[in-house]
């Protein structure tokens, strides 16, 4: 998921495929690939974008959990994220 993972989530997420985005998700990580922060923060993205803002949050501190570290622009992202829903 690491080479394409990000594109493609972001395409799915622009095309409203949010299940499907989900199902990506657990598909790897069901074969055991590890991914890096990359696809995380286009699902960060899209789901602030959506205002999702809970699912947001909780994905953020979910990587988190699984060895995953933020970067600058996921920080970013949750923060704006977070602005939006004052």
């Amino acid at each position: 998921m690491q080479k394409y993972g990000s594109w493609l989530i972001y395409g799915l997420c622009k095309a409203g495929r949010m299940s499907c985005v989900w199902e990506l998700v657990e598909e790897t990580k069901d074969r055991g690939q590890h991914a890096n922060i990359f696809p995380y923060n286009s699902l960060l993205d899209c789901l602030c974008k959506k205002n999702n803002v809970n699912r947001a949050i909780a994905l953020f501190k979910k990587t988190k959990d699984h060895g995953i570290w933020p970067n600058v622009y996921s920080y970013t992202t949750v923060i704006g994220c977070a602005k939006v829903e004052d």
